[in-house]
Formats: structure tokens, C-alpha cells, sequence
């Protein structure tokens, strides 16, 4: 089991069933927080449907941006990304601070796929859409 601590501050809803943790990660690290090159097999069916030539543009189009910005030295709005942490997380809460303890191997990137994967293409990785 591949064990990771992921702190940030917590925002539930109101029955307190749902809870999504805010967390700055630098993009170089997301694989070794995610698993960012497999497909959860529940979600196989979108991930297929997301292979087609409108998002293979927008995917070359969102790597162009963020390449220009980096090479122009700009600083870009920060990405977001929704990550469904399987398994049985745990989460502590130390005044406004939480602390996400959670395994790897459990973890899957379900939103914003196509800024995932030009993120992980100019970073040189493997990417679960888009193969380089």
C-alpha cells in the first residue's frame, strides 16, 4: 500500500457526507499523488466517448496556452482537478488545517480530464485520453 498525506482545508457539504479537500500540488508531482494513466473501469465508457478529434484540438489547444504562459514567464490561473479517493481515506482536522491520509493505488482523476492530459503531454507523460 502506497500511503500519502495530502494537507489543505476542508469544505463539506451540509449533511457532512461529502467533503472536498483544497490543496496546492505542483503539476511535476500529480503522478506521484494519482494514479494519472489508468482509467477507472467504471468509467471506461466516458473515457472512450472523450477520444475523439473536438477534444484531441481542445486538449493541443489547453497545451499550447499553458506552454505559452510558461515560456513567456506568466503565471496562469491555478488548475483544478477532481480526484475521487477510494478505499477508506482518512481525514484529520487540526484547528483550519486538514490532513488527507489516503492510498495511491485508490485514487482516480475523474474531472477535467483534457487539462489533465495536456498538463501530463507537456510534462512528457503518459496521459489515459490521449496517448504521446
Amino acid at each position: 500500500m502506497s500511503e500519502l498525506n495530502l494537507t489543505g482545508c476542508v469544505i463539506a457539504n451540509s449533511n457532512k457526507t461529502l467533503k472536498s479537500l483544497i490543496t496546492y500540488i505542483s503539476a511535476i508531482e500529480i503522478e506521484n499523488y494519482f494514479f494519472v494513466n489508468r482509467i477507472p473501469p467504471q468509467l471506461g465508457v466516458f473515457f472512450d466517448a472523450a477520444k475523439n478529434k473536438t477534444n484531441l484540438k481542445r486538449v493541443s489547444d489547453i497545451q499550447a496556452d499553458l506552454e505559452k504562459e510558461l515560456s513567456q514567464g506568466m503565471i496562469g490561473a491555478p488548475i483544478s482537478l477532481t480526484v475521487v479517493l477510494d478505499g477508506k481515506p482518512t481525514l484529520s482536522l487540526t484547528g483550519g488545517a486538514a490532513k488527507v491520509t489516503y492510498d495511491r493505488a485508490s485514487s482516480f482523476i475523474v474531472g477535467e480530464i483534457l487539462i489533465l492530459t495536456a498538463v501530463l503531454k507537456s510534462l512528457g507523460i503518459k496521459t489515459p485520453l490521449f496517448f504521446i
